[in-house]
Formats: structure tokens, C-alpha cells, sequence
């Protein structure tokens, strides 16, 4: 669910250049395909947690992390090290939002969104949150520089807004400040990607960059897509069959026509080796030159995530083979059959394949790895 980091959460600025790690972390593996991680809201233990970091091309963690990310840039530059945070929402004492709902209520009681009855509006399971303005221009500036001033501090990469979805389960229909009226779904669509867009142009010009929670996959709005460097629809591939795994597919195609990065986690407890050919297959199939992989939380280390197939090209699209999508690299091909019938198809010089139901594989030349 969108408001799941929110939830589990429950505020900020700087130079963002790296600084030197404590030595040490020279031997920290590497895999060649991009590989993400989302950690847990306290702070690294010392040096070896850092060093365990470098692996990754991505990393999202929320501010209490503080420094850790110049630290860990330090050690590795290329990792993107991403802080949560809400734009829809604030409360008493909230690390994930910008301001904190008592400065709200001093200085900018403007901000808050009210029903028809006047009451303030907030997640229906979530009663201690309120939901705020995220459509007023003086907001979005002020949260747009806030957050940059807590990137700037601790050498974070960018921000993560964990609630710009399109499914929110509020107490009451907010009254639209521009109109008088009840806010209908399509301003609210277009508030949202105006918002995006906006905080985006104003971290780019300071260096930063802006990855969106945008779910549930089932509703795709190209212009929220557009107006963010990454996108992050919510859970992965690697249990999903047929209608299911079709419509996250469908979302992270339109990612890659928009040009920006997809980023995939897998969720739940570690995956069978079937499901991580499986789940690793389908993110590859829809894969951006500056996206990464989420491998499902407490999963092992597996050579699987070594396997080069070379940077996916951004104008390959995957391509329906019978039942399933493939899609060709540099070094290989890859393939997914999401449905309950068997295909053959061929996947490069690995030559024919049978994908059966529920079947997958990467080729690397004619070496070939199946979740059969």
C-alpha cells in the first residue's frame, strides 16, 4: 500500500558532496546488474554496514539515517542514496514529513485541506495524519526547499515521496481551495503531477533528483510518470500470474516510453529459486539504463544477479511471443510466461526454448538460466 512507509514510520539542510568512508570496504561485492534495497528506519552500526551498502546502485533509507549516504557515496560515487518522505501528509511527530503538524497549524493553517463539514482530512487507517494542500504552489516550494536542505545536509542523492499514488482511502472528500468545490478525482490526478513536476524541476536545479511511490500499478497516468526521474509502483513480479502480472508489466512499459527510471522491489519472505529467475526475468523485461531491482527482503546472495547481459537499451521494447515477452540485450535475451499455457520461442543463441506456465528464462550467449 502507498502508505505503508508512512504507517511504519510514525523533520530537517547543505553541501551533497561525498566524503571519504572509513577504509576498509574494498572487497564489497559487486553484481552486474543493478540491484536496489529500501532499509529500516535506524541508523547503520559502524562501518561495516556501510560497506555492505556498496554493492547496491540504489538505496532508500528515511532521514534518520542522517549522514550515512555522503559516507556511503564516499566509498562507492555511483550509489543513489534516496530519503522518504510524504508530500500528502503531516503530523505530530512525523520523521517522513517536511513539517511538523503544530508549525503547520501556527504558521500555515492554510495548508490543510477540510472537508465540507470542516473537519480535517486523513487516512481512513491512519487517523493521526492530516492531509494537506499538496496542490498550493507555496507549499509545494516550501517542501521542495525544506527537503532539499535534508539532502543537502547528509549527501543524499535525492527524495523519495512515498505517497504520490492514486489510490488514497481518505476519512472525507476534501473541499478543492481553487474552486470551492469538492475535490474531483481528475484534479486531484492533475494537482499531483503538477506537484511532481514542479518539486522535480526545483531539485534538479541543485543537483537532486526525485523518485515517486506512483501505485497501484492499475492506474497509469503518464503525466504523474513523466514528471518524476524514477518511478516505484509497489512490489514486484515474481508472484504475480496472468491479469496481475500483465497490468504491472503495462506500468513499467509506460515508464520506459516516459524515459525515466524504473525501479522494482520484490515483497514478501525470500522467493523460491523459481520465483527469483521468475521475478528477475520479468523486471528484466521492462528494465531502464538508471533503474534497479529490489530482490525480496532476506533473500540470499545468488549468482544469479551476476549474469551481464549488458545495459538494456531504453528504445527495446519487450515483445509478445504467444503467451509470453521477451526482450533482446546486448549479451542475451530474456523471457516471461505469465499465463497458463506453454510457449516456445527463441531466445537468441541459446536457440528454442519451451516456457511452460509460470515459466522464465535469461540467456547469456547460449548459457541458459530457467525457473522452470
Amino acid at each position: 500500500m502507498v502508505l505503508a512507509a508512512l504507517l511504519a514510520a510514525c523533520g530537517g539542510g547543505g553541501s551533497a558532496g561525498p566524503e571519504s568512508a572509513a577504509p576498509g570496504c574494498s572487497g564489497a561485492p559487486a553484481d552486474s546488474l543493478p540491484l536496489a534495497v529500501r532499509l529500516s528506519a535506524g541508523a547503520p552500526a559502524g562501518t561495516p554496514s556501510i560497506c555492505a551498502l556498496a554493492r547496491y546502485r540504489a538505496v532508500i533509507a528515511t532521514s534518520a539515517w542522517g549522514t550515512m549516504p555522503r559516507k556511503l557515496r564516499g566509498e562507492e560515487a555511483g550509489t543513489q542514496v534516496w530519503q522518504e518522505r510524504s508530500l500528502l501528509y503531516s503530523c505530530e511527530r512525523c520523521d517522513l514529513a517536511a513539517f511538523q503538524l503544530p508549525w503547520i497549524r501556527e504558521h500555515h493553517p492554510e495548508w490543510i485541506l477540510h472537508a465540507e463539514d470542516g473537519a480535517e482530512i486523513h487516512p481512513v487507517d491512519h487517523p493521526g495524519w492530516v492531509l494537506l494542500d499538496f496542490g498550493d504552489p507555496d507549499y509545494q516550494g516550501a517542501w521542495s526547499l525544506r527537503i532539499q536542505q535534508s539532502l543537502g545536509r547528509g549527501g543524499w542523492t535525492g527524495v523519495e515521496v512515498v505517497d504520490a499514488g492514486n489510490a488514497p482511502d481518505w476519512s472525507a472528500t476534501p473541499v478543492d481551495p481553487r474552486t470551492g468545490d469538492e475535490l474531483d478525482a481528475g484534479d486531484r490526478v492533475t494537482y499531483l503531477a503538477q506537484a511532481l513536476s514542479l518539486v522535480r524541476a526545483a531539485m534538479r536545479t541543485h543537483g537532486f533528483f526525485l523518485l515517486a511511490q506512483n501505485g497501484p500499478p492499475g492506474i497509469v497516468e503518464p503525466a504523474q510518470i513523466n514528471s518524476a526521474d524514477a518511478l516505484d509502483a509497489g512490489g514486484g513480479f515474481a508472484r504475480l500470474r496472468g491479469p496481475a502480472w500483465l497490468t504491472l508489466f503495462r506500468y513499467y512499459r509506460q515508464v520506459q516510453r516516459e524515459r525515466a527510471a524504473a525501479y522494482v522491489f520484490e515483497s514478501g519472505p525470500d522467493p523460491s529459486p523459481k520465483r527469483q529467475v521468475y521475478g528477475l526475468a520479468a523486471y528484466l523485461l521492462v528494465a531502464t539504463p538508471q533503474g534497479a531491482y529490489g530482490p525480496a527482503p532476506g533473500a540470499a546472495p545468488t549468482p544469479l544477479y551476476d549474469v551481464d547481459l549488458g545495459a538494456p537499451d531504453p528504445d527495446v521494447l519487450a515483445e509478445q511471443v504467444g503467451e509470453a515477452w521477451r526482450r533482446t540485450y546486448p549479451n542475451g535475451a530474456v523471457a516471461v510466461n505469465p499465463s497458463d499455457l506453454p510457449t516456445e520461442l527463441t531466445l537468441g543463441d541459446a536457440g528454442r526454448v519451451t516456457l511452460p506456465p509460470g515459466g522464465a528464462a535469461v540467456a547469456v550467449g547460449s548459457r541458459l538460466v530457467t525457473s522452470f
